[in-house]
C-alpha cells in the first residue's frame, strides 16, 4: 500500500509541476487622436464622448505584440451620471478596432466603472472584451484619460487583460481523490476477505 500511495503522490506532484503556469497580461495603448465630450457630466446628461481620426496603436504586448503603428478606428460612446455612478447607455458596443498582420482586433465595451468629463479633463474606465478575428472573448479592463481646452482633449487609452491559468490545483485534487478511492477500495477488500 505504501508503494501505491507514494507512486500516486509522486504522480500528483509531477502533474502539478507540469500544469502550473504563470499569469500573463495582454495590453495595448493608443495615441495620436483627440476626443471631445458634449459637456460636463456632473451637470448635463447624457454625455457623449466622440473621437477624431488619427488614432493608432502606440504599444502592445501579449496578443497585441507587433501591432504598434496600426491605424485604429474609435467609436463614440454615451453615458448618464457622473463618476462611479456613470452608466453606459450605448453598451455593449465595439469601441475600437484595427487590422494588423492580416488579423482584425476589436474591443467591445460592456460597461463603465467610472466616467467623468470636465472642462479641461476627461477620465473613464470600464470592462469589456477583445476579439481577434472574431475568436474567443478575452476579458479585461479599459481606461482613458486626457486633458485639454474646454471639452476637447488629447487622450490616451489602455486595455489590459490579465489571465491566470489553472495552477494545477484541479490535477492535485484529482490525485487526492484517486488516492482516497484507492484507499477506500483496499479497506473494503480487506473486510470482505
Amino acid at each position: 500500500m505504501k508503494k501505491t500511495t507514494l507512486t500516486l503522490l509522486a504522480a500528483v506532484a509531477v502533474s502539478c509541476a507540469l500544469f502550473s503556469q504563470q499569469a500573463y497580461a495582454d495590453s495595448i495603448s493608443f495615441a495620436g487622436g483627440s476626443a471631445s465630450a458634449t459637456g460636463d457630466s456632473s451637470i448635463s446628461s447624457p454625455t457623449t464622448v466622440s473621437f477624431s481620426s488619427g488614432w493608432s496603436v502606440f504599444a502592445g504586448s501579449g496578443i497585441f505584440a507587433g501591432t504598434s503603428g496600426s491605424a485604429t478606428t474609435m467609436t463614440s460612446y454615451s453615458f448618464t451620471g457622473d463618476g462611479a455612478l456613470a452608466s453606459c447607455t450605448s453598451c455593449p458596443e465595439t469601441q475600437w478596432s484595427f487590422v494588423s498582420g492580416g488579423n482584425t482586433y476589436s474591443f467591445t465595451l460592456s460597461s463603465l466603472n467610472n466616467a467623468a468629463t470636465r472642462s479641461g479633463s476627461i477620465a473613464a474606465s470600464g470592462v469589456g472584451y477583445v476579439q481577434v478575428n472574431s475568436g474567443a472573448h478575452i476579458g479585461g479592463t479599459w481606461s482613458m484619460n486626457g486633458s485639454g481646452s474646454g471639452f476637447n482633449y488629447g487622450a490616451n487609452f489602455t486595455f489590459v487583460s490579465t489571465t491566470v491559468p489553472d495552477g494545477g490545483s484541479a490535477v492535485a485534487l484529482l490525485g487526492v481523490a484517486l488516492t482516497g478511492i484507492e484507499g477506500f477500495r483496499r479497506v473494503l477488500r480487506r473486510r470482505s476477505a
